[in-house]
């Protein structure tokens, strides 16, 4: 029961809200269990939720944040949000995220809904130009957290650091059927990449190498999936900033079928 508790708590701080039917469907309990849940949180957990009769769904109460305040964007992930088909992810270390600035993106994700964003890039490091952008997906870079949107201004999809959101952003409640996934060509787009050890290393070191990654140690290749638009952060995340064929012994592992990815990369 204590796993359902921190998942109403996780899911109503970061999404603003959270019925007994997404209890339900999350654990696979019946609707009296769910009721009963809420009822143990009310005991555990007092002001931390309230029900909104016009919603029909709980949404956070003044003492919610005391609850949460030691628990992570990470953990919210693991608990809440990995079951969802927007969000990929790969492992490590992330940065902070705003929770409202969250719970607006997963309003518009879950609804397909637009956006009007502030946003601070290094071309535009104040943050004053507004964007409207189309968001589908949660990224976990391994580095920081992104949203894969398509970007009404350049008719692209493009990728935006959630920490770079300005809080002030605001949702558009309609579709646009130009942003739907579907046309993400380079999101939708499977890339196999090939690591081997670096060939300036011995044949033992290339072994070793190989072994650190889970590689064979007769073929010494190292075999990722991965989708187009996140190739440079699946390189970045084995520490490949060196594309060439003869990369500094600094980098131990190099790219194996180079010229098949070379188009995805970008640079």
């Amino acid at each position: 029961m204590e796993k359902r508790l921190r998942y109403i708590l996780l899911k109503t701080y970061w999404e603003g809200e959270v019925s007994r039917g997404d209890l339900v469907k999350m654990f696979g309990i019946a609707s009296t269990q769910a009721t009963k849940d809420f009822q143990g949180l009310k005991l555990s957990y007092p002001n931390a939720v309230f029900y909104d009769g016009s919603t029909r769904r709980y949404v956070p109460d003044h003492a919610l944040g005391q609850y949460v305040s030691t628990y992570s964007f990470d953990e919210y992930y693991s608990i809440a949000l990995a079951p969802n088909n927007f969000a990929y992810i790969m492992q490590t270390q992330s940065r902070a995220i705003n929770p409202e600035i969250y719970r607006v993106l997963n309003k518009s994700i879950r609804n397909s809904f637009g956006l009007k964003v502030s946003y601070r890039s290094m071309n535009d490091p104040t943050g004053l130009k507004l964007r409207t952008i189309y968001p589908h997906s949660v990224i976990r870079s391994g580095f920081r957290w992104h949203i894969r949107a398509y970007e009404l201004q350049s008719k692209s999809f493009k990728d935006f650091n959630i920490a770079r959101i300005n809080p002030t952003l605001t949702l558009i409640p309609e579709k646009l059927n130009a942003a739907h996934i579907d046309n993400d060509k380079s999101w939708n787009t499977m890339v196999t990449l090939l690591l081997t050890p670096n060939l300036q290393f011995n044949e033992q070191q290339r072994k070793v190498i190989a072994s650190d990654h889970n590689g064979s140690e007769e073929s010494m290749v190292i075999q990722v999936n991965t989708r187009a638009a996140l190739l440079l952060y699946t390189l970045h995340l084995y520490e490949l900033t060196d594309f060439t064929e003869s990369p500094p012994t600094s980098q131990h592992l190099q790219i194996g079928n180079l010229n098949n990815i070379w188009t995805y990369l970008p640079i």
